[in-house]
C-alpha cells in the first residue's frame, strides 16, 4: 500500500503537472496499474471468516483529518442496516472508518479499500478488530446491489478494481480466474452462498 499525496496549492509541482501528464500518458501503457494483493477465497469461505454479514444502505461518507497531521485522512461511512445476514449488529445502524481520503489540500488514496455512495446499498461482509470494524478482503468484502426498474430479481456485483486477486491452487498462490461468477449474481443467490457458509458447507 501506498500514500498518493498531491497538493492542488503547490505552485511549483503546478507548473510542471503538464509536462508529466504528457510523459505519464506514454507511461501508462506499459507500467501495469497498482493493486494491492488479497487472497481471493468463495463467499462460503469469506462468511466463515467474517465476524459480521449485513445488508445496508450508506446513509453518511465523511472525511476526516487529523488534527496534527492534515494528510492523515481517513473517511468515516455511516450505514442503515436493513438485514443481519451473520452476526449481531450493535443497533439499526452501522459506522466504520477506512484509511484514506481527501479534504481540500490532500488526497490520501490506497489501493483495493472500498469506496461509497450516499444512498448506495450493499453487502457487507466486516471482521472485528480494535480499530473497528473492517472489510474482509478490501473492496472484495463489499457487493453493491443493483435493483432493476421493473420487477425482476435485484443483483449484487462486486469491483477487483486496483486489486490484485490471488488464490490458493495445490498448496502454491496463483493468480486468480478473470471470471469468477460469486462476483456477479442475484441477491438470493448471495443469500444462499452465505447461508452455506454459516453451515459449513462449499459452492
Amino acid at each position: 500500500m501506498r500514500r498518493a499525496l498531491v497538493d492542488p496549492d503547490d505552485e511549483e509541482f503546478m507548473r510542471n503537472a503538464t509536462m508529466w501528464m504528457g510523459v505519464a500518458a506514454l507511461l501508462l501503457a506499459t507500467v501495469p496499474a497498482q493493486a494491492t494483493t488479497v487472497l481471493k477465497v468463495p463467499v462460503e469461505q469469506m462468511t466463515q471468516g467474517a465476524d459480521l454479514v449485513v445488508r445496508a444502505v450508506v446513509r453518511d461518507v465523511m472525511t476526516q483529518t487529523d488534527a496534527t497531521d492534515r494528510r492523515a485522512l481517513s473517511t468515516r461511512v455511516a450505514f442503515d442496516v436493513q438485514e443481519v445476514l451473520k452476526g449481531h449488529a450493535s443497533g439499526p445502524s452501522l459506522t466504520i472508518v477506512l484509511p484514506g481520503g481527501a479534504n481540500e489540500q490532500w488526497k490520501l488514496i490506497i489501493p483495493g479499500m472500498p469506496e461509497f455512495e450516499p444512498g448506495e446499498e450493499v453487502v457487507l461482509f466486516l471482521e472485528r478488530t480494535r480499530l473497528g470494524w473492517v472489510p474482509s478482503g478490501l473492496s472484495m468484502g463489499k457487493y453493491t446491489v443493483r435493483r432493476p426498474p421493473q420487477d425482476g430479481p435485484a443483483r449484487v456485483h462486486r469491483s477487483m478494481r486496483d486489486l490484485h486477486p490471488v488464490e490458493r491452487r495445490d498448496g502454491v498462490l496463483r493468480d486468480a480466474d478473470a471470471f469468477d461468477p460469486q462476483d456477479d449474481m442475484t441477491l438470493d443467490a448471495l443469500r444462499q452462498a452465505i447461508r452455506r457458509g454459516i453451515e459449513g458447507g462449499a459452492r
